[in-house]
């Protein structure tokens, strides 16, 4: 029987859009993700992006790899900003390796799914590879030069609700380049993605020190609200949270038309939390990052 290999998702605590103009980020692994099978076969249909993977893979390691087929078991729902096309390449790269008889890097992983990803966001910030490949929870930092990925060392576990906010109808690529028609028809927004920058520095650090309570969640919502990439759906679901005593945002990208992906949260009493999401009927599920 063929391997099987696993890939996880993601969810960003902070940092969403602004990382893309080189603030820092916080991001984390989470237990829900992909898993991926590869059989070699006589050639069979692809989808497009899996297409890609495949050729990158070929190229890069000199084999002819077109004759596999991938089976796939997903846990992630897609167009939701938990990093669902990453985790796919991850695991998909870690079967072709295995395959083949390749032993790949974790630098080498964190390449070829970033380069993956470029098919499917076009201009991404590199912030799911880092999280999907390197597992944990990193400081992520994207500068014109080069991206750091710093693995954050924690002194507890934190748990958090993911929310469904209903799936967005843009996707990665059309809110990150939503976000730069804004910028450039007002530079003074600017100042929403630096305070988000200065959000995560502090978020960082409280998570580093223990004293983490999610009140700064509410302050980085804020301003992704003003940026734009939060729906009116997602919004009132944010009120209605908020009025139960829990701390959230959107966790990616977002959406404007219909919803905004996955909320993030957190409350001193999850479960209650958890038994109001249920109550409204809101898809929902508690994830713990270390």
């Amino acid at each position: 029987m063929n391997k099987t290999f696993f890939s996880p998702g993601k969810v960003i605590i902070t940092g969403e859009h602004s990382v893309v103009y080189g603030y820092p980020a916080v991001v984390s692994a989470i237990t829900k993700g992909v898993t991926v099978q590869v059989t070699k076969v006589a050639l069979a249909p692809r989808s497009p992006y899996l297409q890609h993977i495949v050729s990158l893979f070929s190229e890069h390691f000199s084999v002819e790899a077109s004759n596999v087929s991938v089976s796939v078991v997903s846990e992630l729902p897609k167009k939701a900003g938990l990093g669902s096309s990453a985790a796919y390449a991850h695991a998909v790269m870690q079967a072709l390796a295995d395959t083949y008889s390749i032993t790949l890097s974790s630098e080498q992983l964190y390449d070829l799914v970033f380069l993956s990803e470029v098919f499917i966001h076009t201009n991404p910030s590199g912030i799911d590879p880092c999280a999907v490949v390197y597992g944990g929870t990193h400081s992520f930092i994207k500068d014109t030069k080069q991206m750091s990925c710093t693995k954050l060392t924690l002194p507890q576990k934190y748990s958090f609700l993911l929310i469904n906010s209903g799936e967005a109808t843009e996707t990665t690529g059309e809110m990150v380049q939503k976000v730069a028609d804004t910028l450039k028809k007002d530079p003074k927004l600017h100042q929403h993605c630096k305070k988000i920058g200065t959000i995560s520095g502090f978020i960082r650090e409280q998570l580093l020190d223990g004293s983490f309570t999610g009140e700064l969640l509410d302050a980085n919502q804020i301003e992704l609200e003003s940026l734009g990439v939060v729906s009116q759906k997602a919004i009132k679901m944010i009120k209605q949270l908020q009025g139960e005593g829990a701390h959230t945002k959107i966790t990616g990208a977002g959406g404007v038309t219909t919803g905004s992906g996955w909320l993030l949260a957190t409350s001193h009493n999850l479960e209650e939390l958890q038994a109001f999401c249920n109550a409204q009927a809101w898809e929902n599920f508690m994830v713990e990052v270390q």
